[in-house]
């Protein structure tokens, strides 16, 4: 099943970040309130120790490198956006081996390779050392970031709870989902219903 979903994702991810890239923007940015775009900012931009969900091959790595301080893929210093914290430290969850290889070399593409960690594990094993070469702490991650990957992972209610110990108090998770498809075409209806049962 993990090869299907990584070329599922390969085929329809790069529509799906066009059409939600610029709403994702203004999350970050902190000017998303109650789901709908603001011109000003009103929240907290994402900023500091950042844990990535759903990471998959690296499809919002671009994005997330407008946030740090680092240089980007056109060379140019790119912007904090209205804080003077942005991105210090990101962990890319993907479990998924073939797609965990594809995250690296995005990572490595985009120029973020001394602040990005790929964490080659599921959630539920990010703060087990034995399970890979480094642990996530409880209480260590300022922001989660997950972009339409909830429905996808195991035993939902357990992974997020999983997810809200590895938030710093006061932390902030950034994300952006999907509702249960009722219109739409037989392949989007059999993708979720296997993932939503």
């Amino acid at each position: 099943m993990a090869p299907l979903f990584g070329t599922l994702w390969a085929t329809i991810g790069p529509m799906i970040k066009a059409m939600n890239e610029e709403r994702v923007v203004a999350l970050l940015e902190g000017r998303v309130r109650g789901g709908c775009v603001q011109d000003e900012v009103v929240l907290t931009p994402i900023h500091g120790t950042v844990l990535e969900i759903g990471a998959g091959s690296g499809m919002w790595v671009d994005v997330l490198a407008r946030f740090t301080s680092n240089v980007g893929a056109a060379g140019e210093l790119h912007n904090r956006k209205k804080t003077d914290r942005g991105i210090t430290k990101i962990y890319g969850v993907e479990p998924n081996p073939i797609s965990a290889k594809a995250l690296q070399k995005r990572v490595n593409e985009v120029g973020l390779q001394d602040i990005y960690q790929v964490v080659p594990v599921g959630i539920e094993y990010v703060n087990d050392p034995s399970a890979w070469d480094s642990e996530i702490k409880p209480g260590s991650i300022d922001c989660i970031f997950g972009i339409l990957c909830l429905c996808s992972i195991p035993e939902p209610e357990k992974n997020i709870n999983l997810l809200y110990k590895l938030l710093k108090p006061g932390g902030y998770w950034f994300v952006n989902e999907h509702v249960k498809v009722m219109h739409g075409g037989p392949l989007l209806r059999f993708y979720q219903c296997r993932c939503l049962s």
